[in-house]
């Protein structure tokens, strides 16, 4: 679906099968919010890949934005199926709580010396982009590639403000969780197509292989994008982060009710109204 892998030859790329709910348990998690993956995800459907189930009204506001030029540098993302990408057009998310305009900055800095080797790394790594143009000259591609982002923000951007209370809620629900040592609960149904089996954690499609999590804790990054957005990266058999889609999804970028109503938490407390919205699809009650 929507799922994006970053990582290296060199370094080892994570191809999660499975990680052991000891492992997790062990684990504490750390929320990372990231204006910069969201729109990662967003700008990539926009462009054409259409894999993460980005809203349409998301897409129309991010396109109006975009030039010939972007649409020909975002290529390489533009990809039906599930790619490694170049980590340093996605850098480890840290420090943390960088602001859009930090991350993208970040991302030039590192881009200028480590693109090059990060391309030829993906594409030893499994399927990915064309990378040629970017092959060619670097520095000027990673230049392009940012402004692109820049302008997708400005469609982005309202999509992403409206969301706030989303991700505050999510942060809450994720400091509860490990609080608790309910991290293997949180994993379950968190990514599509992954979920709690026989104690484990297990991430279907890719590699029979399991994994470590960091002694520091696993970084969680929910993306406001479509439901089926996902971002792994790690290396030297170490999950490092987890990229996945927030719900319920701000209905669009004009306007829409961002989650449940004020009259549903009203009437209900913001805990039942969650957990009501969450029944539109089948959970286990442990994931409940």
């Amino acid at each position: 679906g929507g799922q994006t892998l970053r990582g290296s030859c060199k370094r080892g790329v994570v191809p999660v099968e499975s990680v052991s709910g000891e492992e997790v348990r062990r684990s504490p998690f750390r929320v990372e919010l990231s204006p910069a993956r969201s729109l990662y995800m967003a700008t990539r459907d926009a462009a054409g890949a259409a894999r993460s189930g980005t809203p349409r009204a998301w897409c129309e506001a991010i396109r109006s934005h975009l030039t010939r030029e972007d649409h020909e540098v975002l290529a390489p993302l533009a990809t039906s199926q599930m790619v490694y990408v170049p980590e340093a057009i996605l850098p480890e998310a840290k420090p943390p709580g960088l602001s859009l305009r930090e991350e993208l900055e970040r991302v030039v800095a590192i881009a200028d010396e480590h693109l090059a080797r990060d391309i030829q790394a993906a594409v030893c790594a499994g399927p990915a982009g064309d990378w040629r143009a970017a092959e060619r000259d670097p520095g000027r591609w990673v230049r392009r590639y940012v402004c692109a982002l820049t302008r997708a923000w400005s469609g982005f951007e309202p999509v992403w403000r409206r969301a706030q209370d989303a991700l505050a809620r999510e942060v809450e629900r994720i400091g509860v969780a490990t609080a608790r040592d309910a991290q293997l609960e949180l994993l379950d149904g968190l990514l599509p197509g992954s979920g709690v089996e026989d104690g484990s954690w297990r991430v279907r499609g890719l590699a029979d292989l399991e994994c470590a999590l960091p002694e520091t804790g696993l970084v969680v990054i929910p993306l406001v994008s479509g439901p089926r957005a996902s971002m792994l990266y790690g290396y030297d058999g170490v999950l490092v982060e987890v990229g996945y889609p927030i719900g319920p999804l701000p209905a669009g970028a004009d306007g829409g009710e961002l989650g449940a109503p004020a009259s549903l938490d009203a009437l209900l407390g913001a805990e039942r109204a969650r957990l009501l919205l969450a029944l539109d699809r089948p959970a286990t009650n442990a994931r409940l």
